[in-house]
């Protein structure tokens, strides 16, 4: 049986439990992958890159609209990688200051070049933003 971290501090940032279990997830597989980018199928599928239990449906045991759900209230959902690579960010500091929940807590780049902005509230509540060229 797996365990995933349940932070009920973050309920009253995702406003759901559903939101902040995939937050925590996603968290999870920040660290697993050292902050690179990873993606997971929404559900199982026959794509040659699935691999069986890796998908987010299979890894949270909840339905493809919760899951759906659950990344309305944390992110941006776009329909394509072309839709994703069109949006570009002029100012990212200025992005997460007019749009984030906390304040701007640290500025950092990983060694992919990406821009990592750490937010919070100095309790233990935090967001992480990645910018990517």
């Amino acid at each position: 049986m797996r365990k995933i971290c349940y932070y009920p501090e973050l309920t009253t940032i995702t406003g759901s439990i559903t939101a902040t279990l995939l937050m925590s997830q996603l968290e999870f597989w920040f660290k697993v992958t050292g902050g690179k980018s990873f993606y997971k199928f929404m559900e199982p599928c026959e794509h040659g890159y699935y691999k069986e239990g890796d998908s987010w449906q299979e890894e949270l045991m909840m339905s493809s609209s919760e899951i759906r759900t659950a990344f309305k209230r944390i992110g941006i959902a776009y329909k394509s990688k072309k839709e994703f690579m069109e949006v570009r960010c002029e100012d990212p500091e200025k992005y997460v200051q007019e749009n984030g929940r906390f304040p701007i807590m640290e500025v950092n780049e990983n060694a992919e070049g990406d821009l990592i902005i750490m937010t919070g509230d100095g309790s233990g509540n935090a967001v992480r933003y990645t910018f990517s060229e």
